[in-house]
């Protein structure tokens, strides 16, 4: 039987690189890849095509461009499909990351399926992270990190099937008295992508790499993020109540009645 004092700093440690490298499977990077993809065309084809009145040409290095005033709401249009495509094939890779682990013999066409259902909860309650987390860090930076930290397994609850309210409620719960055994979690992701990010933003690279090399950062951060997290969260959940977590969660991805 597993106790409480069984989730220590190591474990957390264990779920850091477990997601990392849940990345690394070929069914699940592929559709990592396919994320890439999603974040570049918003970073070069849209959002940069927003925000700048003069720009490069994505068709050559050599041509400049000035776009006419429409170009812009049509690029913030574009940036939001991509911003919300981003997102769907992130619950698709954490349901093809679960089915792996259960051994479901999941294909891409599955994961993708169902995580086309999962979605609608999965993105409310990524959004709500992400206003937590920033609206926390607008206040000062000590609130957005503890909201970040005590709201990490929200959309984890909602795309495992609860209602949003209750997964709410439940990730503020799970978490009580463990903040600081979660919060490295936070806190190194956090950490890696603003370095990594500052990093290439002041390489002097030409602006496609800029933004190709953002992209990849990006989604390997939000990803790993996610599937740490999920690690983390059943790792909590085991050592809480000691029992078959993964087991009862597999019935219920199933549509198993029990």
């Amino acid at each position: 039987m597993a106790t409480v004092d069984s989730f220590t700093f190591k474990t957390t440690l264990k779920t850091i690189l477990s997601g990392i490298s849940s990345i690394l499977n070929p069914r699940v990077m592929i559709i990592f890849l396919f994320m890439v993809a999603s974040l570049f065309t918003i970073a070069y084809f849209g959002l940069y095509s927003m925000l700048n009145v003069i720009i490069q040409s994505p068709a050559t290095a050599n041509y400049t461009a000035y776009y006419p005033s429409y170009i812009i709401p049509i690029a913030l249009g574009f940036v939001l499909v991509e911003f919300f495509l981003f997102f769907y094939l992130l619950s698709s890779a954490l349901e093809m990351k679960k089915r792996i682990e259960f051994k479901a013999g999941v294909n891409l066409s599955d994961a993708f399926l169902t995580g086309l259902k999962k979605y609608p909860k999965f993105i409310i309650a990524t959004i709500a992270q992400m206003f937590l987390s920033i609206g926390g860090l607008f206040l000062l930076i000590v609130p957005g990190v503890y909201l970040g930290t005590k709201s990490i397994f929200f959309n984890i609850e909602a795309h495992n099937g609860e209602t949003l309210p209750h997964s709410l409620k439940d990730t503020f719960t799970i978490t009580k008295g463990y903040f600081y055994r979660i919060l490295p979690v936070f806190i190194l992701y956090s950490a890696l992508f603003l370095v990594l990010a500052y990093t290439t933003l002041n390489s002097g690279l030409d602006i496609f790499w800029v933004y190709f090399l953002s992209s990849i950062i990006l989604s390997f951060c939000v990803t790993a993020y996610t599937f740490s997290s999920d690690d983390l969260y059943h790792a909590l959940k085991r050592a809480k109540s000691g029992v078959g977590i993964k087991s009862t969660l597999f019935h219920r991805m199933m549509g198993d009645s029990l």
